[in-house]
């Protein structure tokens, strides 16, 4: 076996090293890179239920108000209100839309984009429901029933990305927090449109 040259045996002892460092760096650079993807990821989608969350709001008072009128035999002060929170609603289904588009076009997260989509697919029913609704075709508990579907999709988006991200940070505690927030929100928006039934018909 021929022997090493001294240029030989230099090159070997600064290449083997340079190896394990270039490996090395291109290891942090992979694991930043991943890190940056998921932060993306994870402000995108709380913008996204955030969005979320002002049309849960909107679509709680619409299903109140539409409940009210329902109960009062169209009512004309109801019948005010209720168009008003229709219009209300659908600046947050525009929003809504918006932000949904937005997110796809990032590292979206498979269960979030299901039930942004779910939502966005019944909210193509909302003009149907309001006309049935606007002409006393409907019942209220029916009515109800579909407003409250379209709510119970956005609240699992927020469910979805909880569970979509890392719940040790503080996004993830946040999350987790607003999504018991809305959970709780919600039960208090069916006792809301129990109430406006009641006061609408006179009857509790």
């Amino acid at each position: 076996m021929p022997a090493l040259t001294i240029g030989f045996r230099i090159l070997i002892a600064v290449a083997v090293p340079s190896a394990a460092l270039l490996a090395a760096a291109g290891l942090v650079v992979s694991m930043a890179m991943e890190t940056a993807t998921r932060a993306e990821r994870t402000e995108d989608g709380l913008k996204l239920v955030a969005a979320g969350g002002d049309l849960v709001h909107a679509l709680q008072r619409e299903r109140g108000l539409s409940a009210g009128f329902l109960g009062s035999r169209g009512d004309e002060a109801f019948r005010t209100r209720m168009e008003a929170a229709r219009r209300e609603a659908d600046i947050a289904a525009a929003g809504f839309a918006e932000r949904r588009q937005t997110y796809a076009e990032g590292a979206a997260l498979p269960g979030v984009e299901a039930a942004a989509d779910a939502t966005l697919a019944l909210l193509t029913e909302l003009q149907a429901r309001r006309a049935e609704i606007s002409a006393e075709e409907v019942s209220r508990e029916d009515a109800a029933a579909w407003y409250t579907s379209a709510i119970r999709n956005l609240i699992d988006l927020d469910a979805a990305l909880d569970a979509g991200i890392n719940n040790s940070s503080a996004d993830g505690r946040l999350l987790s927090a607003y999504t018991a927030l809305a959970e709780a929100k919600e039960s208090a928006g069916l006792e809301r449109a129990m109430g406006a039934i009641g006061f609408g018909s006179g009857i509790f």
